[in-house]
């Protein structure tokens, strides 16, 4: 390959299986090989699993590719790959796409002992050092922890996150303008105030996306009011937001109070609302659809609202 080449993308063979096992150690270190012959490479991609250790890390990712800017991997399946992986990526990188996926050891034992190895990965993921990183997206699961002792990269502006125990990392991201949970703990009963801390720090976000959550049924009013009035520019720039019926508690409301969702009629700037789960239930106080919706005029609404705008 010539060594002007600014762009490589490799499909590790895999036969189509997810059990796949990685490339022989013969086979990776020919890549390697060839992948460090080309020092001007700007973006790297390849999939499949074993794809980490197809770069060649001695001395550092950062000493052998100076000019890359962009960096696609996956499978990655254990979280010392993923830690030796960070530690050499170049201070210039502007995006990192990863694939990672717990080994099979960290998915056995009970809840706390599984809690306790993602508290120990959490403290050694450390992504600081990437100050020019705008894109970070990780997809997967417990090999890539952030907790209250990782550090993340000052200036992303989009990030996907497969894991998040605690939202201290996430409060110096003052560029963040698009963030998407997968599993986190930041909302939870078990941290009802962490959101409200996130909301005060990211005065950029524009997109917010999170999957199903619990929140405990007391936290309910407070999590919608947070979205619905957050120091965020009082919810002006928040666009999109997405969200299960299981995040408002059991998804009624008691008495005569209003609906935790109605909230939700302050945020009127938003252009996007998918809302889903919901149902009637003797007893417990519906959301007025039709008021809610009436009052966000400009939002495209998911399949499960459009039926209820009239």
């Amino acid at each position: 390959m010539p060594r002007t080449l600014s762009k490589v993308i490799l499909q590790l063979h895999d036969d189509e299986d997810v059990t796949a096992t990685p490339l022989h150690g013969s086979d990776c270190a020919i890549i390697c090989a060839e992948l460090a012959a080309l020092p001007n490479l700007q973006s790297i991609s390849i999939a499949g699993p074993g794809a980490a250790a197809c770069l060649p890390h001695a001395p550092n990712l950062a000493t052998t590719f100076s000019h890359l800017t962009c960096l696609r991997l996956g499978t990655i399946r254990s979280h010392a790959g993923v830690v030796q992986l960070l530690a050499g990526l170049p201070a210039g990188l502007l995006q990192l796409r990863l694939d990672v996926d717990a080994p099979d050891h960290d998915r056995i034992g009970d809840e706390l002992s599984v809690y306790n190895r993602m508290m120990q990965q959490q403290r050694s993921l450390q992504t600081a050092h990437l100050t020019a990183l705008k894109t970070l997206h990780v997809t997967g699961g417990g090999s890539f922890v952030v907790g209250q002792d990782s550090t993340l990269p000052p200036n992303v502006i989009n990030m996907n996150l497969p894991v998040v125990l605690h939202e201290k990392p996430l409060l110096q991201l003052t560029h963040l303008q698009h963030l998407d949970f997968a599993n986190n703990k930041v909302l939870s009963g078990e941290q009802p105030d962490g959101f409200a801390r996130l909301a005060r720090c990211l005065k950029q976000l524009t997109h917010l996306e999170i999957a199903a959550l619990p929140i405990a049924e007391e936290n309910a009013h407070v999590t919608m009011s947070t979205l619905a009035a957050m120091p965020l520019k009082k919810l002006e720039q928040l666009r999109i937001l997405r969200a299960n019926a299981v995040w408002f508690g059991s998804g009624y409301a008691e008495g005569d109070g209003p609906h935790p969702v109605m909230r939700l009629q302050a945020a009127t700037q938003l252009r996007f609302l998918d809302l889903w789960g919901f149902e009637d239930h003797p007893g417990k106080q519906s959301p007025d659809w039709a008021a809610l919706l009436k009052s966000l005029p400009g939002a495209q609404l998911g399949a499960d609202l459009v039926p209820l705008k009239d």
